[in-house]
């Protein structure tokens, strides 16, 4: 009961903003939705070099000045249609004052990428994300969340460096390992995880069900991780890669800006995908 009251408070602060769209998109959400997702990590003991990004970035501390590069419009129109949470999720994050939160700025001091890390010691918010985190957390793992790269700056292979670069700071923290988790369909997150160091060893599912939510996870063994990453690196999500190439040049036409980056329908296209593969798997001919 109170996890469903504080589900619910928040979704009505989102009300009490102006951020309608997003408060229905929330409503829904939480009272019947499915979420699968990868949760990929990387050992800091071992040694990884830093991809190198297509333009010179630096790596420095999040600065209060910064927020206004992360924050997206906030006029009345954008409040009532948007419907992405990852911006008031990183709002949430910069008024909460979260420590080991960095940025990557360019030659002429330009933010163009941030990113958090989670640790235990990081403060009472951070450490409510940290328990709801599936699979259970060690005091020697830390959480990479919140990552973004402005889309100007998109395209430069940004992400993959400064990822790489921000792990290395999870030594700071004293942790051993630095996780993250990925949406199943984020096919470009999936594979700049793959370029900054990251493995992926668990498949989640979180499941809401009347503002109730549960979450289960699954073990990857090494044959399935091998097998993911060479789907990924050859840019597929599943193993029906014809049918998966003809669903993304049709979705290249359809999404936009207009669209949310196309993310609903990058989610639809994932789930056919693995619909086809399971039935191919179970000897049944796809559809």
């Amino acid at each position: 009961m109170p996890d469903m009251l504080h589900k619910l408070k928040s979704s009505l602060s989102l009300l009490t903003e102006g951020y309608v769209s997003l408060f229905l998109f929330e409503m829904k959400r939480q009272v019947w939705s499915d979420v699968t997702s990868y949760a990929l990590r990387r050992d800091l003991s071992l040694p990884f070099a830093p991809p190198p990004a297509s333009i010179p970035i630096t790596l420095r501390p999040f600065e209060a000045a910064d927020g206004k590069h992360f924050g997206g419009r906030t006029g009345l129109l954008h409040r009532l249609t948007m419907t992405r949470t990852d911006r008031t999720s990183r709002a949430e994050f910069i008024k909460a004052g979260i420590p080991w939160s960095y940025v990557a700025v360019t030659e002429d001091g330009e933010p163009c990428f941030i990113q958090w890390l989670i640790a235990p010691s990081a403060g009472e918010k951070a450490e409510a994300y940290r328990k709801e985190y599936p699979p259970p957390l060690s005091d020697d793992e830390v959480i990479m969340e919140n990552a973004f790269v402005p889309k100007r700056h998109r395209g430069k292979r940004i992400m993959a460096c400064a990822m790489a670069q921000v792990a290395e700071k999870g030594r700071e923290t004293g942790a051993a390992w630095v996780v993250t988790n990925v949406e199943a369909w984020n096919l470009p997150s999936l594979r700049g995880c793959l370029a900054s160091g990251f493995h992926p060893y668990v498949f989640r599912r979180i499941t809401w069900r009347g503002f109730k939510r549960t979450c289960s996870f699954t073990w990857l063994d090494d044959a399935q991780v091998r097998q993911l990453e060479s789907l990924w690196q050859r840019g597929f999500l599943s193993e029906n890669g014809h049918f998966e190439r003809l669903l993304q040049r049709l979705l290249g036409r359809l999404t936009g800006p207009g669209l949310q980056d196309g993310a609903k329908l990058k989610r639809f296209a994932y789930a056919l995908c693995k619909r086809q593969d399971t039935r191919r798997r179970d000897g049944r001919k796809p559809q």
